[in-house]
């Protein structure tokens, strides 16, 4: 995919993957996304930051489109402040996946429609949506527990929030 020239710092991307993990994510959550991600340039450079298997940290959009292949939505927070959003997303590099959040914690929710127990989120491991709505969360926006968010569930609170959807060319 040629880059997108319209993206900003903060734009939250919601995508569709096409690997086995991916379609196991859309058929558990019945939607049909898989995977949240954030924008960041970094020193001037279109870069994408997400929760991935290597971890937390921020990938040349080049890269990150060759090695994932999503397709995606982007949703554009009303207001943000992007020194905030800089300072609280380069804290979060280096944060592990938590396989442990995916594999067990999201078990009793996709089954069962139940909260995911605290007791299976590990300190600075994230699965994707729990790392975007802790971002959002401490840009100051009311959200409560960060940790129960699947990607489909990023996107309706994006919605309901008034975030625009933009258009990327």
């Amino acid at each position: 995919m040629k880059e997108p020239n319209n993206l900003q710092d903060g734009d939250i991307l919601i995508c569709r993957g096409k690997s086995e993990l991916s379609e196991a994510i859309m058929l558990a959550t019945k939607s049909n996304w898989s995977h949240t991600a954030q924008v960041q340039y970094v020193n001037g450079i279109l870069c994408i930051v997400d929760a991935q298997k290597e971890g937390f940290f921020p990938r040349r959009f080049d890269m990150w489109d060759m090695e994932f292949k999503y397709t995606f939505e982007v949703y554009r927070a009303p207001k943000l402040d992007k020194y905030k959003y800089h300072e609280i997303i380069t804290e979060m590099y280096g944060a592990n996946y938590s396989f442990k959040m995916l594999i067990v914690g999201f078990i009793p929710k996709l089954l069962f429609g139940k909260d995911v127990k605290k007791k299976y989120g590990e300190d600075n491991k994230y699965v994707c949506g729990e790392a975007t709505m802790r971002i959002i969360k401490m840009l100051g926006d009311n959200v409560l527990k960060p940790e129960n968010y699947t990607p489909n569930d990023v996107r309706e609170w994006c919605i309901k929030n008034n975030f625009e959807l933009i258009k990327y060319d």
